[in-house]
């Protein structure tokens, strides 16, 4: 089978490069549909950043106990999303850590929050069992006798735009042969690729120089990949409060490329056995670990 042309076409959003790969048609018509994708990344980036204070979740860390605030309804599903998660991993993911984010992460020029310089207070503002979110009325809520909260949807944002822009590629331009991705950590595939056969794509980082373990082959799936190659050690344990990894690298394989994303962040806190035990439970996931000591991933 003769390949396909891929256009190729880049946006700077959510501090990270986004990118979308069409593959087939004319370069034109895979541009306009880009550029819509990104237009709908960046409606989304308006809503789901902390970093502004009239934002939905800005107005939401700004909360005091007993107050509540309505949110929009991509906001409420993002955060349904990191809660389901959070309980079916017993707490390895928490959106919530934004307090302890700032500890342990030095803030870039452009972000305006101060930086918590106290571990053992900023904990105090963890834990996602302190919000009331009724969706009924579109509600976010903090719970009464409880601290302000700091959620940060960094280890879900990018993979829900990436899931949304994919869906205006969809539905709206009816292209059923893409690939997404925003930083290149969270992918989403959507077809086959441009021989027919799947997306082929790198494993991230130092992992990919592995025999064996250089490229893996997408079909309408989504791929994420954790580990402090890049950033350094940013992930948060929320059930310890401090950057507590378990593996030196984790990945998730699943539908949604938002729920890999917080799967693949889930992964790096947890142990071998707990991952096992999670991708057993679950249909349609599949995980990629690399424990301490180790240099081969080892795929459930």
């Amino acid at each position: 089978m003769n390949a396909e042309t891929i256009h190729r076409f880049s946006h700077e959003a959510m501090h990270t490069e986004f990118e979308v790969y069409v593959c087939g048609g004319m370069r034109e018509d895979a541009h306009q549909a880009a550029l819509a994708a990104f237009r709908e990344v960046d409606r989304l980036e308006a809503a789901l950043t902390r970093f502004d204070p009239c934002s939905d979740i800005g107005q939401i860390n700004a909360l005091r106990a007993g107050e509540k605030v309505v949110i929009s309804a991509d906001v409420m599903d993002c955060l349904l999303m990191a809660l389901w998660v959070h309980e079916v991993t017993s707490g390895a993911f928490d959106v919530t850590v934004g307090s302890l984010v700032d500890c342990f992460v030095e803030q870039a020029e452009e972000r305006v929050l101060p930086v918590e310089s106290d571990p053992v207070a900023a904990a105090k503002r963890v834990g996602m069992e302190r919000l009331v979110i009724d969706v009924e009325t579109f509600t976010v809520g903090l719970r009464s006798g409880t601290d302000c909260t700091a959620i940060d949807l960094g280890g879900i944002g990018k993979g829900f735009a990436l899931d949304r822009a994919a869906r205006v590629l969809e539905d709206e331009w009816e292209l059923d042969n893409v690939l997404l991705h925003g930083g290149a950590s969270t992918i989403l595939a959507i077809g086959d690729g441009e021989t027919g056969e799947g997306w082929s794509i790198g494993v991230g980082s130092q992992w990919e120089k592995l025999p064996g373990e250089e490229r893996v082959v997408l079909h309408d799936e989504a791929f994420s990949q954790s580990g402090p190659d890049e950033q350094g050690e940013h992930i948060i344990d929320p059930r310890t409060c401090r950057p507590d990894r378990k593996e030196q690298g984790a990945w998730a394989r699943c539908p949604s490329a938002a729920i890999a994303d917080a799967l693949s962040t889930a992964f790096i806190n947890m142990k071998p056995d707990e991952i096992m035990a999670f991708c057993s439970s679950q249909d349609n996931v599949c995980a990629g670990f690399v424990p301490p000591g180790r240099t081969t991933v080892e795929w459930v």
